[in-house]
């Protein structure tokens, strides 16, 4: 499901159309939606979610996206169609259920490629190399293409490929200067078993204005040698992260460093004298008010009581508000470190949904819409029942009114929520009230932890219904970075309406050591040595102009990897970083 929200970001209002307008969009979906069932074999059972008519953009055609959802899952298949029938986007959730056991052995294989660890050199692969598998899985992305995009194989170049937890990944575009120009062509993505599971059509793009004078890559190394400021921080590393080991580590946070500079040389030397004015503020002058540094302050310590808590749907149910007995659960979803649940109000309605099936969905299938596009639509009611396969609609039917929560696995303690239900009650709790609360909460699902919270002062805002607490983590006068405790009390009915945090305990922050194993000036030259600039083209994002122009910049590179570089580990100096979106 996730592939296919990307498409969701334009909608129009297609109310108050002239007849003739309406039937001739109504007969336009039709037709480009049995184009589409024919074309990508939708399964006759998946129920028809989003079918929906896009206005035209300046220089393009009018698109139509259509989406259609597995009953019973998340699953799904996303297709978005030109008016003219060409294929501009598309997504399919594979089902991971029909796996063999080849496809399992081929995704071991690109875990070790996308781990820099060739496959071939692995006791008990298959032999099959790298630069096979990708030969492989490209002659599948050209098939694809020349069916649904016949001359633009001949248009654009390949510019990458790489392997990805799914599959493959290929990307075809525009060059200048013999560099890629960003959303330009197309990209093509496979599962390991072969089947492509993803398609995005950018086309072509003007040619970028070369800059009078590129700088010096020297220039640029000068300015971030002469603004690179670290900061030790704590910092939970995840997999999506390129490190040496994992978990909760003391880290060196680079500061004041950019990643990425203007590569034409004026526009670079502007950039450095606006710096070393912005390094000067503050000297004697007076700061700017939103520069001021952040007050936080202590919480007070509870008593632990040393039983082990279970976390109970009854527990969970105080602070959120969910009563069995009134509210059903819509859908759970596994997200490795915390269960997902969907909660909503078993009396809840949408007016302009039209009728639901028992699954909470439209009754409309794949097999309903080829059924459809055969008949004739009256005039006045070419569009009726349109609004309910929006995109609009479509999220408020998973969103509106919900609760959306996220618990421990194991223990099923809370971590997270979000309330998107209007709820009130006849309460005018103080922020005092409503701290204590939060407070009271944070003991439940964090016990122990308050020794290293730190509350973010801020004033009551007494014209509003909620009440808003910043905590930020810290250990021996080091803060997590990346991530904090927000809790949000609704002040009308003392109930939670949200709130993020980590899933981190006590005991793992007391075992953090106590000081780096390396100085802030070895990780200066670590970063230094370990730091490459890559020159690439980049959209104009200052730009208002439509399509954004490209212009050139230095962006800052891990040596060898390409990753970005986000920290040195302040234990083993390693560098950890982040997978670079090409």
């Amino acid at each position: 499901m996730h592939n296919l929200i990307r498409l969701f970001t334009h909608e129009d209002d297609n109310t108050h159309l002239p007849a003739g307008e309406a039937q001739r969009r109504s007969q336009l979906r039709l037709r480009l939606r049995e184009q589409a069932i024919s074309l990508f074999s939708i399964p006759a059972s998946y129920r028809l979610t989003i079918d929906e008519y896009k206005e035209p953009k300046a220089g393009q055609e009018a698109q139509v996206t259509f989406v259609w959802i597995k009953p019973g899952s998340e699953d799904g298949i996303a297709v978005e169609l030109a008016e003219d029938g060409l294929l501009l986007d598309y997504s399919r959730d594979v089902d991971k259920e029909s796996e063999t056991e080849e496809v399992r052995l081929e995704a071991y294989l690109h875990e070790e490629e996308e781990q820099g660890n060739p496959p071939a050199q692995k006791s008990g692969a298959s032999g099959v190399s790298g630069a096979h598998a990708a030969g492989k899985y490209q002659m599948k992305a050209e098939q694809f293409v020349r069916l649904h995009r016949p001359d633009a194989l001949a248009r654009f170049a390949l510019l990458s490929s790489r392997p990805t937890r799914e599959g493959w990944s290929f990307l075809y575009g525009q060059q200048a200067m013999g560099l890629p120009l960003p959303r330009t062509g197309f990209r093509v993505h496979l599962h390991r078993s072969g089947e492509v599971c993803g398609f995005t059509y950018y086309g072509e793009q003007p040619e970028p204005v070369l800059p009078a004078r590129i700088a010096a890559p020297d220039q640029v190394r000068r300015m971030i040698d002469d603004t690179l400021e670290l900061e030790l921080k704590l910092c939970q590393i995840g997999s999506y992260y390129t490190a040496q080991e994992y978990g909760l580590r003391l880290v060196y946070e680079p500061l004041q460093v950019p990643r990425s500079f203007p590569a034409d040389e004026t526009e670079l030397l502007k950039e450095g004298e606006a710096r070393q004015v912005k390094g000067h503020a503050g000297n004697g002058e007076e700061q700017d008010p939103e520069e001021l540094e952040e007050l936080w302050l202590s919480v007070p310590q509870r008593a632990l009581t040393g039983k082990t808590l279970a976390y109970t749907d009854e527990r969970i149910a105080a602070w959120t508000g969910i009563d069995p007995s009134c509210y059903v659960k819509l859908r759970e979803a596994d997200m490795g470190d915390r269960l997902g649940m969907v909660w909503r109000r078993s009396d809840w309605t949408a007016e302009t949904m039209g009728p639901l099936r028992a699954d909470g969905g439209h009754t409309e299938t794949a097999a309903d819409g080829v059924a459809e596009a055969g008949k004739a639509e009256e005039p006045g009611k070419a569009d009726a029942g349109y609004a309910e396969l929006t995109a609009s609609a479509f999220m408020r039917e998973r969103s509106e009114s919900t609760i959306k929560v996220q618990v421990e696995p194991a223990t099923g303690r809370l971590l997270s929520l979000m309330r998107f239900e209007e709820r009130s009650g006849p309460l005018r709790l103080t922020r005092p009230e409503c701290l204590q609360l939060a407070l009271d909460l944070l003991a439940d699902i964090h016990p122990g932890m308050e020794p290293y919270l730190q509350l973010q002062e801020q004033e009551e805002n007494p014209d509003s219904d909620t009440e808003a607490f910043s905590f930020r983590i810290i250990h021996r006068g080091i803060a997590l970075t990346m991530e904090h405790i927000r809790v949000v009390v609704n002040r009308t009915t003392g109930l939670i309406d949200h709130l993020m945090s980590p899933n981190l305990r006590p005991e793992e922050l007391a075992a953090v050591p106590s000081a780096p194993a390396i100085t802030a000036d070895q990780a200066r030259r670590i970063y230094l040595e370990e730091t490459e600039l890559l020159l690439e083209w980049k959209p104009d994002y200052a730009s208002d102009t439509v399509p954004r122009p490209y212009k050139l910049f230095y962006s800052l590179i891990q040596r060898g990897s390409g990753d970005d570089i986000r920290w040195i580990d302040a234990m083993n100096g390693a560098r950890i970083g982040s997978r670079r979106l090409t």
